[in-house]
């Protein structure tokens, strides 16, 4: 409990230095803690002992090296696309563990009974795309994969369904969705039109987004 409650309140204290003081060496150290406190709650609560303990290790890790190398993405298109390719790396890694958690059990998924359901990612995707693509420039086939990446990450957190208990199962899904808001804010934010509460709409639903995330996977502690 301790290191959730540091990890909000962490949290929250960065999410005021963003609308007070944007330029502060405090935003910076409250964001460079996020996601090595979102470690310690996954660590501390045996996370590690998990079939999908190294996954997540690995999807936290890349998570804070875009969150540390976006913070400079204003200077040069050079740490967007390195934070981009950080934050996929990340989605992987949450994908195969998502994958892994259904391993071994011969039930059929939940898209997998109703075909129908990958249509509502597959029209998000080219929807999100639509919207940003006039814009892209050298970045369109990065965004391309990057889109269609983090919306197969959601469509996993979705067919978790019936594998794991139903609590782990909302938890998640609701996790992975509030961190879809975040990266599409970020698009539209840069490729459409920048607005002033981009920056708290990004960090907040990514903030709890992963808490949600960690939180419904230790619900489902094998």
């Amino acid at each position: 409990m301790l290191f959730w409650i540091l990890y909000f309140v962490n949290g929250i204290i960065f999410l005021i230095f963003q609308l007070v003081d944007n330029q502060s060496i405090g935003l910076l150290i409250s964001k460079f803690l996020i996601m090595p406190l979102l470690f310690l709650v996954w660590f501390r609560n045996g996370g590690l002992q998990m079939k999908i303990g190294i996954n997540i290790c690995g999807a936290i890790f890349f998570s804070w090296i875009g969150d540390m190398v976006l913070a400079f993405s204003d200077k040069s298109i050079i740490y967007f696309g390195i934070g981009l390719s950080a934050f996929l790396t990340a989605h992987v890694f949450y994908i195969f563990a998502f994958r892994k958690e259904q391993m071994g059990n011969n039930r059929i998924s939940l898209i997998g009974k109703n075909p129908w359901l990958v249509w509502p990612f597959i029209i998000l995707l080219f929807g999100l795309l639509y919207l940003y693509w006039n814009n892209l420039g050298v970045l369109k086939i990065p965004v391309i994969i990057y889109a269609s990446c983090i919306l197969t990450m959601l469509a996993t957190a979705l067919n978790r369904y019936s594998f794991v208990s139903n609590t782990s199962w909302k938890l998640v899904l609701v996790g992975a969705t509030l961190f879809v808001i975040s990266d599409a804010t970020i698009g539209f934010n840069k490729f459409v039109t920048p607005f002033g509460l981009a920056r708290l709409l990004i960090m907040s639903t990514y903030i709890v987004g992963q808490a949600f995330i960690i939180g419904g996977l230790l619900k489902n502690k094998t």
